[in-house]
């Protein structure tokens, strides 16, 4: 994107955020801002991706899911969903970017106490909760 071009210190605005969750931040931002112009509910996105964005290039973990494949995301993005777990009491230790048996079994709890499918994977919906409710409105389901 542009912005990963242009904008300084940004390697990547949109580390693990899908095409479609981008799409459904930023319906749900219009639907609650109707007056707002497009491209300033964009530029506002933007403002919300920048603070979780990749500063520079991360390696990649490949997790296993089974029979859909597998599931590829930075080492980077895994490090700060694991630190969030930390944060929140369902992962002990240090978070190390890699996905073992400790981080699948913390993100089953987590998913299960937030109501989330348990697939205990780092999946949109998880990492949506873990990284970046708190900043935007939630999308529509």
């Amino acid at each position: 994107t542009a912005t990963n071009r242009y904008r300084p210190d940004t390697f990547d605005i949109a580390p693990w955020q899908t095409t479609r969750l981008l799409m459904a931040l930023l319906f749900a931002h219009c639907q609650n801002n109707p007056d707002q112009r497009l491209f300033e509910a964009v530029q506002n996105l933007e403002e919300v991706l920048a603070k979780g964005r990749l500063r520079r290039k991360s390696e990649v973990v490949e997790i296993d899911t089974g029979e859909k494949g597998k599931l590829v995301l930075y080492h980077e993005v895994l490090k700060r969903a694991q630190q969030a777990l930390i944060e929140r009491g369902f992962l002990k230790g240090k978070a190390d970017g890699q996905y073992g048996p400790k981080t699948r079994a913390a993100l089953e709890a987590f998913q299960q106490s937030e109501g989330l499918r348990k697939t205990g994977l780092p999946d949109q919906e998880t990492l949506f909760k873990l990284l970046l409710e708190k900043d935007v409105a939630p999308p529509g389901r």
